[in-house]
């Protein structure tokens, strides 16, 4: 296992990174980054027509990537952040298609006291998912990730999953619920 530092140097790198989230183990990349985030699409088997969540530690970093035209008036982008809450925003032409799916990116800002400083120290969007192949259990230890993944993985960030139930996603143009 390795240190924020350490997890920050492997995502600028392009490395796959496991750390603890308000749910469980995740996984993630550079979002910035096409060609990790197609290996991590890759290393979970997971389907194209499936996007990744974003995390930041602010919205501001992204925000060029939104398109805050489209939002009712009455919709605060910060409510309920930070907090297990991903925000599904209309995407403005500057958000990376690998990273919108029906001209919508998803977004959360985590409390995981973890995860929080890894996005404050890497300065960037970095990629969420659970820690498994897709469709299959998500991984509960470290070992589990280690025995999954194996060499995929460069860094594990030590700590412990929040144990929450998947953060709930909400369409903020629609109002819908998705999860």
């Amino acid at each position: 296992m390795r240190t924020i530092t350490e997890a920050v140097a492997a995502l600028k790198r392009g490395e796959i990174i496991a750390y603890p989230t308000e749910s469980t183990w995740g996984l993630g990349v550079d979002a910035n980054n096409q060609h990790a985030v197609t290996a991590l699409s890759q290393l979970k088997n997971r389907p194209q027509s499936k996007a990744f969540i974003v995390l930041v530690d602010n919205l501001d970093r992204i925000k060029h990537w939104i398109d805050f035209s489209q939002l009712p008036r009455e919709i605060n982008p910060n409510e309920g952040w930070p907090g297990p809450i991903t925000k599904l925003f209309p995407t403005a032409s500057a958000c990376p298609t690998w990273l919108s799916l029906n001209n919508r990116i998803a977004v959360r800002v985590s409390a995981h006291p973890i995860t929080m400083t890894l996005c404050h120290a890497f300065s960037g969007p970095v990629i969420s998912t659970s820690a498994n192949p897709s469709g299959k259990e998500t991984l509960a230890t470290t070992a589990a990730i280690t025995t999954c993944f194996g060499e995929h993985i460069s860094t594990i960030v030590p700590g412990e999953p929040g144990g929450q139930p998947p953060t709930r996603i909400v369409c903020l143009v629609t109002g819908t619920n998705i999860r």
